[in-house]
């Protein structure tokens, strides 16, 4: 039977004294009640507030960006009484004020702010100090502008393009400075004054032949149109488009052709190695031995590195799945000596203020550049990675897992012959020395079909 407390017991299950629990009988939403004047609570009421009160408070301490105090409020509401706040909602500054109010009962906060509806002056429900009441602030003005939001239809592609990048790109996507990019230096300037529903196909094709014309690739023109339809399937789920997705009439440029295939021999390989700066050469060889990208290399924590089980946990990758890598004997070395010298959180930090790395780009060009070897891309130093693996006899799904792919079509990129592949295919042509025609003798099927089956066979046999 779910028999409810008293005063003494409640506040002896939540760990407060009888002061703070009469304090919150008059807080709005706190699950007390008072029949015939004496105060009883549920023990599943008030597990359900204090759990509803956590997840409140962590949702909006810890995702959120930092808060911006004034000068002029100070840090100490007991003080000041009143505390300025400004908060980045929906890539917007957007301030209010909180305040105490005294009643008999005790004092109480409240918040205070211009919302799109005019001034709204509630209680701060649930705050006990000035950080929840901060939170109950944030809250409120979050809510009042994505209602605003989700209501106010947009007229212009320029004003869409504020709302997907302030309520999805920013929020939701790791790339979200290259849609930015993308949409002022070349979405916006071309289709920015016309209307959701005034671009069609036809002023997209127009748009691509454009960008073709200023020197854009076909596979960046791929990009552009992409996050043109990522836009328009969103218009649509959010109810400020309608009709059709005018950019899936529009065929894209084909991509087969466009992989780079720079593969660093062996020798390339040393002397890179050679011309690397001291903290750009265990990065180098990182990477050729696990197949990383840059920014996981540079990311890569101490406590990620795990020297007894040669293990390295790779979180916050690109395809949003976490990996573990095995260390094999040249990176262990390199990763113990690391170990040795390095006094950051950071494997790789940067080599006078022990911070994160931020970018290699200069380095790495110079140390191509005096090992006299064709230009590089670090990311080339993956694919090399992959393809020695493959030359290696590694299962393709095994790649899959080491490189963090989102699947397997992916990893198929790195099944191509290289020059010494293809060279040693051709020489094996050479065996067939004594077949029973030469191009100069008459075919038929029957000869063929019987010299098919010979160079089959050979294949097979090395």
């Amino acid at each position: 039977m779910n028999r409810p407390m008293n005063s003494e017991e409640a506040a002896n299950y939540l760990g407060v004294t009888l002061s703070t629990l009469y304090r919150w009988n008059d807080i709005p939403g706190f699950p007390g009640h008072k029949p015939r004047g004496v105060w009883r609570y549920y023990k599943k009421q008030l597990d359900e507030w204090i759990k509803k009160d956590s997840e409140r408070l962590k949702k909006g301490l810890t995702n959120t960006p930092p808060v911006i105090m004034d000068k002029a409020g100070g840090e100490n509401l007991a003080r000041s009484k009143r505390l300025r706040l400004t908060f980045v909602i929906n890539g917007e500054s957007r301030s209010g004020t909180i305040y105490t109010r005294k009643y008999k009962s005790g004092i109480y906060f409240w918040v205070n702010f211009v919302g799109p509806n005019g001034r709204v002056r509630k209680p701060a429900e649930g705050a006990r100090n000035e950080k929840e009441a901060a939170v109950v602030l944030q809250e409120m003005l979050q809510e009042a502008w994505d209602s605003v939001a989700v209501k106010k239809k947009c007229r212009t592609f320029e004003e869409f393009s504020e709302l997907y990048m302030n309520t999805h790109s920013r929020q939701f996507k790791k790339s979200w400075k290259c849609d930015y990019y993308a949409l002022n230096a070349h979405l916006k300037p071309f289709f920015g004054e016309l209307p959701l529903d005034g671009i069609t196909p036809f002023l997209i094709e127009q748009f691509r032949s454009k960008k073709l014309k200023e020197g854009l690739s076909a596979p960046s023109t791929n990009r552009l149109l992409a996050l043109l339809k990522s836009m328009y399937s969103k218009a649509q789920i959010w109810n400020h488009f309608t009709g059709e997705n005018p950019v899936k009439a529009v065929t894209l440029f084909s991509e087969r052709d466009n992989l780079k295939q720079r593969i660093l021999s062996p020798a390339e390989e040393e002397k890179i190695k050679e011309e690397s700066a001291d903290h750009l050469r265990p990065i180098i060889i990182t990477a050729l031995n696990t197949g990383m990208r840059k920014n996981e290399i540079l990311s890569l924590e101490s406590k990620r590195v795990d020297l007894e089980r040669r293990i390295i946990e790779v979180v916050k990758t690109k395809s949003g799945m976490n990996r573990s890598i095995p260390i094999n004997d040249v990176l262990y070395a390199v990763l113990k000596e690391q170990k040795r010298i390095s006094k950051s959180k950071y494997v790789f930090p940067h080599p006078e203020t022990g911070e994160k790395l931020k970018t290699i780009r200069r380095s790495f060009t110079r140390a191509y550049q005096r090992a006299n070897i064709p230009p590089l891309r670090f990311h080339d130093l993956r694919h090399t990675f992959a393809v020695r693996c493959i030359r290696a006899g590694v299962d393709i799904h095994t790649l899959k897992e080491l490189l963090g792919n989102h699947s397997v079509t992916v990893t198929e990129r790195y099944l191509f012959s290289g020059e010494e592949q293809k060279r040693d295919a051709v020489n094996m042509l050479s065996k067939t020395a004594g077949m029973p025609f030469s191009l100069n003798t008459n075919l038929n099927f029957r000869h063929v079909r019987r010299h098919a089956k010979k160079v089959i066979s050979l294949f097979s046999n090395n």
